[in-house]
């Protein structure tokens, strides 16, 4: 076997842990040490995982530490400048979503990520979920046929993360559930429908919840302390979406909800000139020898963060480019961001 990579991880709360964990538990690398802007995040993580070293500054870890790997799970208006600073330190970044708060700064990333020649990839969860790596297989195998049409959606009842604080705050996050959540949605339709060309966008946006909706517990309790960011302020959306068209005809629809009166969903629906499917749980439609059939496979689950971390090391220790680079990433946004220029324009977004 040969050295174990030394990996970093920037931002220690919920999502921090998680990678963290992840990588533990593949025990192909060190978790050599942490930032946080918080140093009693730092401290207990330290003393949770076994960390060798916590730092408040980041550019400071990344100096000192000579890593080959990060991961960054900070706020959204941190990933531009702090994904540009790792890549520039020579490591491969593993950025959670989504990309940025907007194309402008995303855009730099994907700039960077090329010239650097290091591997950055997405955070996106839902493409190494059993399910939907599942469906995206009978996909590449035909089983579904031209997919035309699909819906992602992930709607919560009530789920507001971080109250008052930087999901709630436009400018530190760049919108609401719809880049939160809905960004996992629409990043694995886009994924199993191969990436079509998106043409024109028609989107929508709501606020009518705010504060009334209450605190989601995301972070967990455990992840927050008295230095987490405290704006008090809820300038974002409780439930946005939109109608994409792309080329070749073709039509998705997204919806995505912290707070709504309705049941809370999550998943896809696919369908294909040769079959369909719905997720969670996986049901396969399709017709056979004139008779139509409903097929319910029995999909064993994974640990998904693990298999993500696992995707990222692959990539790095093979040289191959990540399925959610830094391109991809960026084309999710894209679309992303025009659904909320369709809704606050009250017209149509051609791309």
């Amino acid at each position: 076997m040969g050295k174990k990579l030394r990996v970093g991880v920037i931002g220690v709360g919920g999502i921090g842990r998680i990678h963290i964990s992840s990588y533990q538990k593949t025990g192909e690398v060190e978790v050599v040490a942490v930032s946080d802007a918080s140093l009693n995040k730092v401290k207990q993580v330290e003393k949770e995982f076994g960390i060798p070293r916590g730092y408040k500054d980041p550019e400071e870890m990344l100096e000192k530490e000579n890593l080959d790997a990060v991961s960054i799970c900070t706020p959204n208006f941190l990933h531009a400048s702090q994904s540009i600073l790792s890549l520039d330190k020579g490591c491969h970044v593993l950025l959670e979503k989504p990309m940025a708060t907007n194309t402008r700064e995303a855009r730099e990333i994907v700039k960077k990520a090329k010239e650097s020649g290091k591997v950055l990839m997405m955070g996106m969860t839902w493409r190494f979920m059993s399910s939907y790596s599942y469906l995206k297989r009978l996909a590449q195998q035909g089983e579904f046929g031209d997919i035309y049409y699909a819906q992602g959606k992930w709607l919560r009842r009530r789920g507001v993360p971080g109250m008052g604080g930087w999901f709630t705050t436009k400018k530190m996050s760049g919108g609401g559930p719809l880049v939160d959540i809905g960004v996992h949605a629409l990043d694995c339709l886009l994924w199993i429908m191969d990436f079509p060309r998106p043409e024109r966008v028609s989107g929508f946006a709501f606020q009518r919840f705010g504060f009334r909706a209450g605190d989601g517990g995301w972070p967990p309790p455990v992840t927050r302390d008295e230095q987490d960011i405290k704006t008090r302020v809820f300038d974002v959306e409780d439930l946005a979406g939109g109608i994409i068209h792309f080329s070749g005809g073709k039509v998705a629809i997204l919806e995505a909800s912290w707070a709504l009166n309705l049941e809370s969903a999550n998943g896809i629906s696919l369908a294909g000139d040769r079959g369909g499917a719905t997720a969670p749980p996986v049901k396969i439609y399709r017709e056979r020898n004139g008779v139509q059939e409903t097929i319910i496979p029995e999909i064993p689950e994974g640990e998904t963060y693990v298999e993500e971390v696992k995707e990222f090391l692959r990539c790095i220790k093979e040289g191959k480019e990540p399925s959610a680079n830094a391109e991809k990433g960026y084309e999710v946004l894209r679309i992303l961001e025009a659904i909320y220029t369709s809704s606050r324009e009250k017209r149509e977004v051609q791309l």
